[in-house]
């Protein structure tokens, strides 16, 4: 595929291997992507094909044996551990299928926290503004185990749109969740990445919330099906 000027994601052969006991295991195999800003982009495939491990690429979690990442501009592939979590806190949001709040903080100090890295003198005031946009100002002091898997999801979402990122990566995330409250958290996560012109990448097992995004791509074994 070929790189487009202006995308703002571009992946170039990117490979990914792990070593294991029974030898070096190749996880993705030469994958060349674009993603345009403001595009949602749904990744399916069968389980070990590769979807998370490419989704933590993006997020700057694990880092290619080869190839290039580029998003916003700036070559992830090329950065350090440091400048990767720089880059993290500025762009980028991240969303998992097991919520990972912090089990002693309350809802308004989990969302907050993103934002007290980033040394915002108005974390907390952001933070409830996001929690009021999920329809949780009523749980602001709350703390995960008093919340519902539906509500801590939308906590987890608040957490990642509080700093306004340019790019949102989901992982499954309505995959612990009964399909009702799930639906109402992948509204809620459409909505709030079309009001902020995010670009979505979303990882899933479920055809119907593929379809919902712009575009999908599949991956099986390593490789990149369109």
């Amino acid at each position: 595929m070929n790189k487009k000027k202006n995308s703002f994601i571009s992946l170039q052969n990117i490979r990914l291997s792990l070593k294991s006991e029974a030898g070096e295991v190749q996880i993705l195999k030469g994958i060349d992507l674009t993603v345009e800003k403001g595009e949602t982009l749904s990744i399916v495939g069968p389980s070990g094909a590769g979807k998370t491990s490419l989704l933590m690429l993006l997020g700057g979690l694990e880092k290619p044996t080869a190839g290039k990442i580029g998003i916003a501009g700036a070559e992830l592939s090329e950065m350090n551990e440091e400048e990767l979590t720089a880059f993290r806190r500025e762009h980028t949001g991240i969303v998992f299928q097991n919520f990972h709040l912090i089990p002693t903080m309350t809802a308004l100090e989990n969302v907050a926290v993103p934002l007290e890295f980033a040394h915002d003198p108005k974390a907390f005031e952001k933070a409830a503004a996001a929690l009021e946009k999920t329809g949780l100002q009523e749980r602001v002091k709350h703390y995960p185990s008093q919340l519902s898997g539906g509500e801590q999801q939308r906590v987890a979402l608040a957490r990642a749109f509080v700093t306004e990122p340019h790019l949102l990566l989901a992982d499954e995330p309505t995959g612990n969740l009964d399909r009702e409250t799930g639906d109402k958290v992948i509204q809620l996560l459409f909505d709030l990445a079309r009001d902020k012109g995010t670009t979505l990448v979303l990882v899933t097992h479920d055809p119907a919330l593929a379809e919902k995004c712009d575009r999908t791509i599949e991956i099986a074994d390593g490789v990149l099906r369109q």
